[in-house]
């Protein structure tokens, strides 16, 4: 999405901003989570970067760790813009939570993600799935093994699915 305003999270929607948060240093599901389902994205965001005041869970969670200054650096106007443009780039799309075209499989799992990434055709995700995981530094023939992987259950009809990957 382009912005008429530079970086201006008024000029996202909530799905692209939440998958700026998701991209902060140590924010993880649970982090994630609570900040998008307690605050929505847009708020959460005003309020990591100390645009609107944190209270209760939201400001013991931005202590813990100095995580809120971290945040704080990280959340910029060119990491919005970046994002949006990964996501384009990428073809990806950006389902939280509560949108309708979330998987209902997932949503009623006690640990669903609030923010899922998507791919290709999410129909897929009603027939058989695997999800890949592995480190974020693979090497070379891990990434190969597990592109090859991917692809040859994808085409045997088995969706491939993950949570929160950055790989």
């Amino acid at each position: 999405m382009s912005s008429p305003q530079h970086g201006s999270v008024g000029n996202y929607d909530e799905s692209t901003v939440a998958a700026a948060l998701a991209s902060l240093s140590g924010v993880g599901p649970a982090r994630l989570r609570t900040l998008v389902v307690s605050l929505g994205a847009h708020d959460a965001w005003r309020t990591v970067r100390g645009e609107l005041p944190a209270r209760d869970h939201i400001a013991a969670l931005l202590r813990d760790g100095d995580l809120g200054r971290l945040w704080c650096r990280e959340a910029t106007p060119e990491l919005l813009d970046r994002t949006a443009a990964a996501l384009s780039a990428g073809n990806m799309r950006v389902l939280l939570i509560d949108d309708p075209e979330y998987p209902p499989v997932l949503r009623n799992d006690h640990a669903a993600p609030a923010v899922l990434f998507v791919r290709g055709n999410l129909a897929a995700c009603a027939a058989r799935r695997v999800g890949i995981i592995g480190t974020r530094s693979a090497s070379a023939a891990g990434r190969h093994f597990a592109r090859r992987l991917g692809t040859q259950l994808a085409a045997a009809g088995v969706a491939v699915v993950s949570g929160l990957a950055r790989g």
